[in-house]
């Protein structure tokens, strides 16, 4: 892990930060508004004239994203295999054990 005093760090960084700790950041900010957001009583009020019963193109858009990062995640499987990917991947290592 490169989280050692004076490591330099994995990737580029942006504002100052890597990509992992603003992930790490992004994470816990999901995790505390989610848990705010759980506190309202509001949410347990039937509505019915709140979304249709299709849940709406928002739900439908959140759908497709997740078969898409289901995708995307299947082409990691097949470039990684089910190992540790490697510093620089240069060929499908799933794929590449299959010949």
């Amino acid at each position: 892990m490169h989280i050692l005093p004076g490591d330099a760090g994995y990737g580029s960084a942006l504002l100052g930060y890597h990509y992992y700790t603003w992930a790490l950041i992004g994470f816990i900010a999901a995790i505390v508004l989610i848990s705010a957001v759980l506190l309202f009583d509001r949410q347990f009020e039937e509505d019915k004239a709140v979304l249709p019963a299709t849940g709406g193109t928002f739900a439908q858009a959140a759908v497709w994203l997740v078969i898409a990062l289901t995708a995307a995640n299947v082409v990691t499987l097949l470039e990684c295999g089910f190992g540790a990917c490697a510093d620089n991947p240069v060929v499908y290592e799933l794929l590449k054990r299959a010949a």
